[in-house]
C-alpha cells in the first residue's frame, strides 16, 4: 500500500486533487485538509469529511493523529467515509492537549472524548 503524502496547497485549496490518480496512476489519494476535513479519491469516487470542531491546544501531532486514525480503519476493510472520519477524530482529539500523544494516554479522557465525537470508533 502506498498512501502519498501531498499537503493540500498543491491543489489550490483541494480542489484539483482529481488529477492526482489519473495522472499518476495512484488508486487512492487522501488529502488532510486542517480546519475543513479531509478527502479521499479513489478514481472517481470522491467522499469527504468534515473536521470536528474542539477547543485545541496544540495542533502538534495531528496530522500523525489523523494518519493513524485512517489507517486503523483502512487496513481493517472499513469503507472510506469511515476512514476519514476515524483519521478526523484521531486528528482532533491530539489536538486537544499539549504535545503530540498526550491526549492519548489520558484513558479516561479518551474513552469520553471518542464516546461523544465518534461513535463506532474505538
Amino acid at each position: 500500500m502506498t498512501m502519498p503524502l501531498v499537503p493540500p496547497r498543491a491543489f489550490g485549496a483541494g480542489t484539483q486533487v482529481d488529477v492526482v490518480p489519473v495522472q499518476f496512476g495512484v488508486p487512492l489519494v487522501v488529502v488532510k485538509l486542517g480546519r475543513e476535513g479531509a478527502l479521499a479519491q479513489r478514481g472517481s469516487e470522491r467522499f469527504v469529511s468534515p473536521a470536528l470542531t474542539v477547543e485545541a491546544v496544540d495542533a502538534v501531532g495531528a496530522g500523525d493523529s489523523f494518519d493513524a486514525g485512517f489507517l486503523n480503519q483502512y487496513v481493517r476493510g472499513v469503507d472510506l467515509p469511515a476512514c476519514l472520519a476515524a483519521g478526523n477524530l484521531a486528528g482532533a482529539f491530539s489536538t486537544t492537549r499539549p504535545g503530540g500523544t498526550e491526549a492519548f494516554r489520558d484513558a479516561k479522557y479518551r474513552t469520553q472524548f471518542f464516546g461523544e465525537h465518534g461513535p463506532g470508533v474505538a
